[in-house]
């Protein structure tokens, strides 16, 4: 994966013709990967959406109004990312996950989960781990990326509650050690804390959306951390070297006009037990690099929290 992120700035309701434009571009790229776009898949329908948003001139003044539209500019945002970073030429391995997301409804739950696993991609890129992508086998992690010399992998999941956090990581972490590299979980929480809820109403008086969700985030991602470090004399986790959750949290910002925010929360941690000498050094470093570009990232009025 290659390339850059394409920043949007002062998201107001006109502006959402040009996102709607490179959204158009995106669906090009993916076409010439020779993918099936369905009409009412994710990308085509946010287009359709943000073009709506654009001829009316306004984000829209109900909840489901709103939520559609911050839905929107956050599914065409990641997907204009993503093919921002694609190759000129097809790769197989990623036109082939790729496909189970282009080839869906806009709700499906797989079409979300590759979403986030590719949008991760980016980040990854961007923090210049160069990430590729295994080919297939039964057993394998999401990304390889590449840093001092030596190969760690990265398994991207997106628990749909806070009860299947655990699952999921048992899950990645038997991947991770059937692939027989050392590597990280990366858990993308947005849905386990419905962080979609936030989109739903506007934000005037009061707590902020941070000062409201910022504790929540810290303790559930704490206790994650906490319960795989227990982990350590499990086989199973015996190759994870460190985790890091991810949750996005769209709101709506009233001043000085109405405009849709997105927030990135990131909590990191390495398990100095999984990993001893040049690899420790390395995880450390990783994590680094990876909050250094999660920092960075500005589209669509995204900040970080990290």
């Amino acid at each position: 994966m290659s390339g850059s992120i394409v920043p949007f700035f002062n998201v107001a309701p006109e502006n959402c013709a040009k996102i709607a434009d490179d959204g158009d571009d995106a669906i090009s790229i993916l076409k010439r990967w020779r993918l099936t776009v369905v009409v009412d898949s994710q990308l085509p329908t946010a287009v359709a959406q943000l073009r709506r948003i654009a001829q009316r001139a306004t984000f829209g003044e109900t909840d489901v109004e709103l939520l559609q539209s911050a839905e929107s500019i956050d599914v065409a945002s990641d997907w204009i990312a993503i093919c921002n970073f694609l190759t000129d030429e097809p790769v197989a391995q990623i036109a082939e996950e790729l496909s189970q997301a282009t080839r869906v409804g806009a709700n499906s739950r797989k079409s979300n989960d590759i979403r986030t696993q590719f949008w991760f991609g980016t980040i990854l890129a961007r923090a210049g781990l160069r990430p590729t992508v295994p080919k297939v086998q039964t057993r394998r992690p999401d990304f390889v990326v590449h840093i001092d010399g030596l190969e760690l992998a990265m398994e991207v999941k997106r628990p749909e509650s806070l009860h299947s956090v655990m699952p999921n990581v048992k899950k990645a972490a038997s991947q991770i050690r059937d692939f027989g590299l050392p590597g990280f979980v990366v858990l993308d929480l947005s849905q386990a804390f419905d962080t979609r809820l936030f989109s739903t109403r506007t934000f005037e008086a009061g707590p902020t959306p941070t000062e409201i969700f910022r504790p929540h985030f810290r303790q559930e991602t704490d206790a994650i951390a906490a319960r795989i470090d227990g982990y350590g004399a499990n086989d199973k986790f015996a190759r994870i070297v460190g985790s890091l959750s991810l949750a996005k949290l769209p709101s709506w910002q009233t001043r000085p006009v109405l405009a849709p925010k997105r927030q990135l929360f990131a909590d990191a941690t390495v398990y100095d037990r999984a990993c001893s000498g040049l690899i420790i050094d390395t995880a450390h470093r990783v994590i680094g690099t990876i909050r250094s570009a999660c920092s960075s990232l500005s589209y669509d009025g995204l900040t970080s929290n990290t």
